[in-house]
């Protein structure tokens, strides 16, 4: 029989899991064994808090795509905010949540894909790589680390003039979105007010408004403490190139939202 000793300990030992959770207590699991006669060791960290961070929002738009995020991440010790949500030409958008460091590597792997002048640009053949990465980088690492969870949402124009969402599970697989889709340790938190205001003519300067405000609701009720930072948000429109809406354009926007005042509003009147 396997003989499995506990050792707690309260320091984040491997990069994998400070990126990917909060941290906290860690369990340090020893199993011993015996493969053919010979005693071996198995060490594997987990983190007793199993929480990700991060809140992407993706909604598909009567006029194109609008993907709404937040910043805030943790490498190694370190809490700090970065962009999540990256775009790689003029109608290539992508956001992700999950492992910080297993993201990095399918960022390099885009980045290596779409400099290469002997890979398809076909957006059917692009689809597929990125499945693929995924798929590759879960079954590279899957038994170096107990969970190599990370979630994808991106969009592009499949055909002229139309913009479309997908979301990538960590299994490689992905889904056209026809509504609304949230990735992140968030997801819960904003899933009941997307649910309660979307609507499918929404127009994406209305879905701005909506991902921001769910976004400041979040961060400043302190809902859930994973989920913070200026919020990062692109448009891409059915007619026009993607882009990045300027962050004194959002902290306007946030200044005049006054998101306690209008719910208590909203409640009590």
């Amino acid at each position: 029989m396997p003989r499995i000793d506990y050792i707690s300990t309260s320091i984040i030992i491997v990069d994998f899991y400070s990126s990917l959770r909060y941290t906290g207590p860690l369990t340090c699991i020893f199993q011993y064994y015996s493969n053919a006669g010979k005693k071996e060791r198995k060490v594997k960290y987990q983190n007793n808090n199993n929480k990700f961070i991060t809140l992407i929002i993706g909604i598909k738009c009567r006029d194109g795509i609008v993907l709404i995020g937040d910043r805030k991440v943790v490498r190694g010790t370190e809490c700090s905010e970065e962009k999540k949500i990256i775009s790689k030409g003029d109608d290539f958008v992508i956001g992700y949540s999950g492992v910080t460091s297993l993201m990095d590597k399918f960022l390099f792997n885009i980045n290596m894909y779409l400099e290469n002048p002997d890979t398809s640009k076909l957006w059917i053949h692009f689809s597929d790589f990125l499945e693929d990465s995924v798929a590759g980088l879960r079954e590279r690492y899957i038994q170096r680390i107990d969970d190599v969870s990370f979630d994808v949402l991106y969009c592009g124009k499949m055909t002229t003039n139309h913009s479309n969402l997908y979301h990538i599970y960590n299994g490689g697989f992905s889904q056209e979105i026809k509504t609304f889709d949230i990735i992140g340790h968030g997801q819960p938190y904003a899933l009941p007010f997307l649910k309660a205001v979307y609507y499918p003519e929404i127009l994406i300067d209305k879905a701005i408004r909506l991902g921001v405000f769910v976004l400041q609701l979040i961060d400043t009720c302190n809902v859930d403490i994973l989920v913070g930072g200026e919020p990062q948000v692109f448009k891409i429109p059915d007619n026009g190139n993607a882009e990045e809406v300027p962050e004194t354009e959002i902290d306007n926007l946030r200044k005049h939202m006054a998101v306690k005042d209008k719910l208590k509003a909203a409640v009590f009147k």
